[in-house]
């Protein structure tokens, strides 16, 4: 009964520290994230048959010339009615006019974020729940 123990000691340590880098980690990066610009973009086609889908788009950058970029559709209910999008369809992109290849369909930029604070949250939650759970049978169980 003592591997259960260790075995829960070792998983919510793991899983502690992958959630507390995740979510140290979720201002980390390319460097600090300008304000985004919202410009017209038109979607050339989708790049495959990926969820969540990919659309390549053409937008103007900065200094007025043709850029193309890719950008994924965010998984949320505005990302829906972006995923049906088809080639020639005009929609918004946000751009960062220092990085004019920092493009998303978000005004707040990168759309990994949220979802890297949340698995951050969920795995440091497990972790500790694992840690408490060790620390219970620690004291409930008999060694010998």
């Amino acid at each position: 009964m003592a591997a259960l123990v260790i075995i829960f000691f070792l998983v919510g340590l793991a899983l502690a520290g992958g959630g507390i880098a995740l979510l140290v980690r979720r201002g980390a990066g390319t460097g600090p994230s300008g304000p985004h610009v919202p410009v017209p973009a038109t979607v050339v086609r989708q790049v495959g048959l990926r969820q969540p889908p990919v659309l390549e788009v053409d937008y103007p950058g900065p200094d007025g010339r043709p850029l193309r970029g890719r950008v994924t559709v965010p998984m949320s209910a505005a990302g829906f009615g972006q995923a049906l999008l088809t080639g020639g369809a005009t929609t918004t992109v946000w751009v960062d006019p220092r990085r004019p290849a920092d493009i998303s369909l978000q005004q707040s930029g990168s759309a990994g974020g949220s979802a890297r604070v949340l698995g951050g949250a969920l795995m440091l939650f497990f972790g500790l729940g694992a840690l408490f759970l060790g620390a219970m049978f620690s004291f409930v169980l008999p060694f010998g």
